[in-house]
């Protein structure tokens, strides 16, 4: 079974900032060494399906297995070692027991063939999701990252760090410092999104404990900014916010990811996950796309019959990737 050893996800502070800020009463549960984390929340359950350019929306109230944040974790905590078969029965005593209404959803699972077969042959629907894009790395500095990079993958890191150094203030923003003007830009990126799911609160970046770095012209107009949180000395990438309008006068996302990246490795952060979608930009940087998938019961069985004959339509299709060799060896 992939292990899942993240279980100061599930530490009472962490925790608490977690679930306090959020709509959906998350909580979570403890079965034997195993803890779960799940919330209700309404959805559109048609998000990777479209005609065209036109995205139909069927909003729908699903309980979701998942935390509640913007990561893509699949929301559990297994101790080093465990069976996947002793998470299923644990699984099967909580969350999945039934009799449970409506529509449940295991979110952002590892592609583990052992937990398929288990959740499948618990009547589950399995389907893709968005992928994540992570590096694994054993750098020591930036410039050792940079170095181990091809000339062409390295100066276009170089070119954009170079203005951000020379031309952009860069800003550590603390929670209660996060102002309108800067959750403006975040609602900007949840409009232009193809697949949102749920809109955090401005009182969410007031409040919750991660790390928030802000860029700005010389003259204090805000361009962008990225929300990070370590734990466990793993390096998630939650929320960033852009200036659609200055978006390539200053390539303010190639920009925000390569600082974050920058931020990640100065902090020694050995595995760093950059989070779903722009999975291109993200290979370029020498990130690898690790699949998610998520699994789906309806309590009404002509409901779930009929997902599991759409699923192939409405789940999520990666397009095709160019293989890309980012490192000199």
């Amino acid at each position: 079974m992939t292990e899942a050893r993240f279980e100061s996800w599930f530490e009472p502070k962490l925790w608490q900032a977690m679930a306090s800020q959020h709509p959906g009463s998350p909580q979570y549960v403890e079965y034997d060494d195993f803890k779960f984390s799940y919330y209700r929340l309404p959805v559109n359950l048609l998000s990777y399906f479209s005609v065209g350019k036109y995205r139909p929306k069927l909003i729908y109230p699903i309980d979701v297995m998942g935390l509640p944040l913007s990561v893509s974790h699949g929301g559990f905590y297994a101790p080093k070692g465990a069976q996947a078969e002793t998470m299923l029965q644990a699984l099967s005593n909580t969350f999945l027991k039934p009799p449970k209404k409506g529509l449940q959803v295991l979110f952002n699972m590892p592609h583990d063939e052992t937990l398929h077969h288990g959740f499948t042959r618990m009547g589950l629907i399995p389907m893709e999701t968005l992928p994540t894009a992570v590096l694994r790395h054993a750098f020591d500095t930036f410039d050792g990252y940079l170095m181990a990079l091809r000339a062409p993958y390295r100066y276009r890191i170089q070119k954009v760090l170079a203005h951000l150094d020379a031309h952009l203030v860069r800003k550590e923003v603390a929670p209660e410092q996060f102002d309108p003007g800067l959750y403006r830009l975040y609602e900007a990126v949840y409009e232009h999104s193809a697949y949102p799911l749920e809109k955090a609160s401005l009182k969410y970046f007031q409040r919750f404990p991660a790390s928030l770095v802000a860029l700005y012209t010389s003259s204090g107009e805000a361009l962008g900014f990225y929300q990070y949180i370590v734990v466990d000395q793993c390096f998630y990438f939650v929320f960033c916010g852009l200036d659609y309008t200055a978006l390539h006068a200053h390539k303010t996302y190639s920009t925000l990811l390569a600082d974050l990246l920058r931020t990640a490795i100065n902090l020694g952060c050995k595995h760093i996950d950059f989070g779903q979608t722009t999975e291109l930009m993200k290979l370029k940087l020498g990130f690898k796309i690790e699949s998610r998938r998520l699994y789906v019961r309806h309590a009404n069985p002509l409901l779930h019959w009929c997902i599991a004959k759409l699923s192939s339509r409405v789940d999520y299709h990666l397009p095709e990737m160019p293989e890309l060799h980012v490192f000199r060896s």
